[in-house]
């Protein structure tokens, strides 16, 4: 084949097709708002009674940045059958601050496998394969019947004929042309196969053998002519022979094709088949990464181009032909090698005793030195077996996350990168159109909105029936809506209204009898659907042998339940309590300072006024002082307010729901937005007010560096003489609790005897780095020596995938 020279145009090339080319489709791409998610989990393995750890990354498709595109991020754990263990709701308002959760492995799972399922409505609509799937592990000592399938030479068994995907580069078998095809092979589960196989021309004859690695991909080239007819046979091991026929060539297609890569160059050639070729045929070539343009140029019939790497970032980029109507007809992507990221991890020692401090620095920059903020989530683990980890540990880079991590060379990556999913084929420049990619947004079922209807006994439904609901927190709230003519209502709930925030419907219509009449409320539409079978994907061989060895070796030590078979708790009681008037549950310290609901009605200077009656807490220049407060002496802020568990800002009324009762005027509050807040509060409805000063308010961190006012309300907002009432436990965002963990800096924490054999050793979802791109955390080791694996996983402000791990020993 011969190569004709011609002119080549760079990015900044005058030409107006290559230049408008160039904008419309980057406009095109930039556009794009499809999501991909990654997850990380505090283990790879558990035991029934434990619970799992997980932080999830919804990051845009193109850019790779943390996308909000989505408001709803769903999370759920499945078993086998698909059926739903645990499900949350995941707020995606907050730039991925809270895609965090924790799940509750109860103690009566079967031993097995499960998925972890993470996706968005938008996801699984536009492509359910792109839905996060991740692995877990539950042991049950109590419910074993765990074996583990595996097969000579590392691949899993697998029987049936085998499913091939051929792969040609730059999409088309172009003829008169040497021709690179990729292969895949899977079986019928979706696991990758090693096989033999071979090309071959008419009548059988064998032309170009391959085989596929350990990730079932291989590849052949042969020269490509029209006339022929090409035939793939492939024989698995120990197995028949199976034929399949190659993609159709085509004499009509032009291809793109990566002749070679040096450190800094990707060599390309473009060529066009037998009916096109030598007939003045105008192309470009534009080249794309993270959705910003890298390299452009235009040339006709077949030509080669050098493109350099310096503009790509590391990862996945697209190489793009179009033809002559500004059409894409060929794509190639490549991987580009090129380290843009320095991550440092650092403990302040090598080597640790028991229930000893470890201290962990962090640091993200640009090669160039410049800082990076990131977003990290942090697994400390002692695993008895680091080889878990190490065999198991994925490579999220978006491109190959349904491939196993390690270090591969050029070829292998060149290899992955050729059966990767064309995104661009097709597409064609419509000057003036407003761009598109083809995804349109799927509006989530909002969370913050009620619906429901109000029915009689035959379930007819019944119009003009005023429905109030009453709810506790963020701040009480009380609102009310009429039924419509097929009974229905509706309510719009506060925006930072919590999961699992009880609230009470009334039918309150004095007209009629409301004893007949029932609230029917509509359940929370989650989406259910079939796992696809390939995304169910067990752990390599070397980590279940790994897990038969801890079910042999390690289990016993590590179990953990109550119920039969376990030792019965002890209750120790010193002394006999005095009676008290409030739920005492609630209560956060045993030395704060408590206002009884009993206290609070007895008094006449209302809710709010009734806390200046405890010792330490005055008004100060306006303002609500706690004895001991960080700013007591020139008293600027408030202490932190905290409503039914929920904190609340005062700062911003706007977001503190519609009250019950305004605020009274005639109390001696002033300006204090605390006790003008609590003023509004009927005393009938508060429980007790704990107030905390510095020294227990250390719980809430630097929050409760003015002290905490805790205000409890009581179970029932309001008591209703009718009937239909309803209670309803809302389903909304979920809100992570925090890792809990001994506090070994306590003397006689430190000093008890009871032991301490956490396998979790800590856990840290919202990791940031600060504007220098450093954070640091510290956590205390457990009892019994052991190798600790730190992995690390996350997002730079650039779109920088990070992922990593470091060993500790605690001797």
């Amino acid at each position: 084949m011969s190569v004709m020279n011609t002119t080549l145009y760079s990015q900044h090339a005058t030409d107006g097709g290559l230049d408008s080319l160039a904008v419309h489709f980057i406009r095109s791409v930039q556009a794009d708002t499809r999501e991909k998610i990654f997850v990380q989990t505090s283990k790879s393995y558990y035991i029934a009674g434990e619970d799992l750890w997980f932080k999830a990354y919804c990051l845009n498709i193109v850019s790779h940045k943390v996308s909000s595109y989505s408001r709803i991020v769903y999370a759920d754990l499945v078993n086998d059958r698909d059926s739903v263990i645990s499900r949350l709701l995941l707020n995606n308002r907050s730039q991925g601050r809270r895609l965090e959760g924790e799940i509750s492995l109860g103690t009566g799972l079967a031993e097995g496998y499960y998925w972890l399922r993470i996706y968005t409505t938008n996801i699984l609509q536009e492509d359910s394969n792109r839905i996060c799937v991740h692995p877990v592990f539950i042991f049950n000592p109590g419910k074993q019947d765990f074996v583990p399938k595996l097969k000579e030479g590392g691949n899993p068994a697998g029987t049936g004929k085998p499913e091939v995907s051929f792969y040609p580069e730059g999409g088309s078998i172009v003829s008169g042309n040497d021709a690179n095809v990729a292969v895949k092979v899977k079986d019928k589960e979706g696991n990758p196969m090693s096989v033999s196989g071979f090309i071959a021309a008419s009548g059988g004859t064998a032309i170009k053998k391959f085989k596929t690695d350990s990730m079932g991909l291989g590849q052949f080239s042969f020269f490509a002519d029209i006339s022929g007819k090409y035939t793939v046979h492939i024989s698995p091991a120990n197995g028949p022979e199976f034929i399949y026929p190659l993609p159709a060539i085509d004499p009509f297609a032009s291809q793109l094709s990566v002749v070679d890569q040096t450190g800094d160059t990707v060599k390309c050639l473009v060529s066009l088949g037998d009916s096109i070729y030598n007939k003045g045929r105008l192309s470009y070539v534009l080249a794309i990464s993270r959705g910003n343009l890298c390299f452009a140029a235009a040339g006709t019939d077949n030509y080669r181009i050098n493109i350099p790497k310096s503009n790509f970032s590391s990862g996945k980029a697209s190489i793009l032909l179009f033809d002559d109507q500004q059409r894409v007809i060929s794509e190639r992507n490549i991987y580009i090698e090129a380290p843009d990221l320095h991550v440092s991890v650092s403990a302040d020692k090598e080597n640790y005793g028991p229930r000893e401090k470890v201290n962990l620095r962090f640091s993200t920059d640009g090669l160039s030195g410049t800082p990076l903020r990131s977003l990290l989530s942090l697994s400390v683990t002692d695993y008895h077996s680091g080889k878990v980890i190490d065999d198991h540990f994925k490579d999220d880079d978006i491109v190959v996350s349904d491939l196993p991590h390690g270090k591969y060379s050029p070829e292998e990556r060149d290899l992955m990168m050729l059966v990767q999913k064309t995104e661009y084929m097709g597409w064609k420049n419509n000057e003036g159109a407003a761009p598109s990619t083809g995804n349109t947004k799927i509006q989530d079922s909002s969370f913050e909105n009620i619906y429901g209807k109000v029915v009689n006994k035959k379930n007819e439904p019944l119009k003009n029936q005023m429905v109030t609901i009453y709810l506790k927190a963020p701040a009480l709230t009380v609102k009310s809506d009429s039924s419509d003519e097929q009974g229905r209502f509706h309510f719009l709930l506060p925006e930072d209204l919590r999961d699992s925030a009880e609230i009470r419907f009334e039918l309150n219509n004095s007209k009629t009898s409301t004893t007949d009449k029932r609230i029917v409320i509509d359940p929370f539409p989650f989406p259910v659907f079939p796992t696809p079978v390939w995304l169910k994907k067990r752990f390599p061989d070397s980590v279940e042998m790994a897990l038969v060895d801890f079910n042999k070796s390690e289990l016993d030590t590590m179990q953990v339940g109550t119920g039969k078979g376990w030792l019965r708790a002890i209750t120790v009681r010193r002394y006999k309590k005095r009676p008290v008037d409030y739920d005492e549950t609630r209560r956060v310290s045993l030395f704060s300072k408590i206002i009884s609901g009993d206290q609070i009605t007895q008094s006449a200077n209302g809710t709010g006024n009734s806390l200046l009656s405890v010792g330490g807490v005055s008004i100060k220049n306006g303002y609500l002082v706690v004895m001991g407060g960080t700013l007591a002496a020139e008293a600027t802020s408030e202490p932190l307010l905290v409503v039914d568990g929920t904190e609340i800002d005062l700062t911003n009324p706007a977001r503190l729901g519609d009250p019950m009762h305004s605020p009274q005027p005639q109390d001696v509050s002033g300006s204090s937005p605390i006790l003008n807040f609590l003023n509004s509060i009927p005393p009938a409805e508060i429980d007790f007010i704990e107030v905390l000063e510095t020294a227990e308010a250390s719980v809430y961190g630097v929050r409760g560096g003015n002290g905490v006012v805790i205000v409890n309300t009581r179970n029932s907002l309001r008591k209703s003489e009718t009937r239909g009432d309803a209670l309803f436990y809302f389903k909304g965002p979920y809100s992570a609790p925090e890792f809990s963990e001994p506090d070994y800096n306590n003397k006689e924490i430190k000093s008890s005897a009871f032991p301490d054999l956490r396998s979790t050793i800590y856990w840290n979802g919202n990791l940031l780095t600060d504007t220098s791109g450093k954070a640091s955390v510290f956590f205390y080791t457990a009892d019994s020596p052991a190798t600790y694996m730190i992995t690390y996983k996350g997002i730079t402000s650039n779109g920088d995938i990070i992922t990593g791990k470091m060993k500790l020993e605690r001797r």
